[in-house]
């Protein structure tokens, strides 16, 4: 499978799943289809320390955001909708290829969600998403990606959750692809569970309290389309992949108010700029880095 099949496909798992980014518990704990109206806002901060490259300088990220969404009960389940905006600073230094330093800037990513939960014997999950992702000048269209996924999962014994789905990708720099996921918890204890979350996910809940920690490991990507006036790559676009070792910690200081912080390792990253014609101009691989971020979820 491809790379960027692979990220995308943990992105739309953890949708699929959680519903919710940030939401500081195991995939098992799910809304009441019967429970009344509720709006969550999300606010997010993530630093990826600047790293070297075998292209002779150094790149780091630092990104900020929000997100808002409306869930509602509907026959046979809920409903909830949403979308979120992400400005993403691109920072390079010590380059001799002019390039780099040319697309040292701001990114943009917009996003709308729509997703469906119908609880039972078989818990089924639906999401659709729409996303552009650009850089400031580019057409908002020529950025756009979406995936929609159906999956739906049962309890097999007292600790252990199997399900499957497919999952269908419309990415910025590929073919449609549609590729089947598995869904799988397993949970030995009230404190511990084991899940597939945007990766491999650990989380620890000590029993009758309001925090709880994890360990994630998770793969990310993200194409952002260039303008046309681009010194480079002109309605070319930027890769940026890499995979995440976090560890971190959840409380819930109030109902409905929830904060997340976490640090860890960023590997595996690439920083790639393809033409029109979606071919590799140029690419620079990272060495591993540090990264830090705090998310804040605020429900009512």
């Amino acid at each position: 499978m491809h790379k960027s099949a692979i990220q995308h496909f943990a992105a739309g798992l953890l949708m699929a799943i959680a519903g919710t980014s940030a939401r500081g518990e195991p995939v098992s704990s799910r809304p009441v289809p019967s429970a009344p109206p509720s709006v969550s806002v999300e606010g997010v901060a993530l630093q990826i320390a600047p790293a070297n490259t075998g292209a002779g300088g150094r790149l780091s990220t630092f990104e900020y955001g929000g997100s808002g969404s409306y869930r509602l009960a509907v026959p046979f389940g809920s409903v909830r909708i949403g979308g979120g905006w992400r400005r993403v600073r691109i920072n390079a230094s010590g380059f001799e290829n002019v390039k780099w330093k040319d697309l040292e800037g701001d990114y943009e990513r917009k996003s709308v969600r729509l997703f469906f939960l119908r609880p039972g014997r078989w818990t089924w999950t639906a999401t659709a998403n729409l996303e552009t992702s650009h850089r400031a000048g580019a057409d908002h269209q020529e950025g756009l990606s979406a995936f929609g996924l159906v999956a739906a999962q049962t309890e097999v014994s007292r600790k252990l959750r199997l399900g499957g789905g497919v999952l269908a990708l419309f990415p910025l720099d590929g073919d449609p692809l549609v590729i089947p996921v598995p869904v799988v918890e397993y949970r030995w204890s009230p404190e511990w569970a084991l899940s597939l979350e945007r990766g491999l996910a650990l989380w620890y809940r000590p029993s009758g309290g309001s925090q709880s920690f994890f360990l994630h490991v998770t793969p990310e990507g993200c194409r952002y389309r260039l303008p046309m006036d681009s010194a480079h790559a002109p309605d070319g676009m930027l890769a940026h992949e890499r995979i995440d070792s976090r560890i971190g910690w959840v409380c819930s200081l109030a109902p409905g108010v929830r904060f997340r912080g976490f640090v860890g390792t960023t590997f595996a990253q690439e920083f790639a700029v393809k033409d029109s014609d979606r071919r590799t101009v140029e690419r620079a691989r990272t060495d591993p880095t540090l990264t830090a971020g705090l998310e804040a979820v605020i429900a009512f």
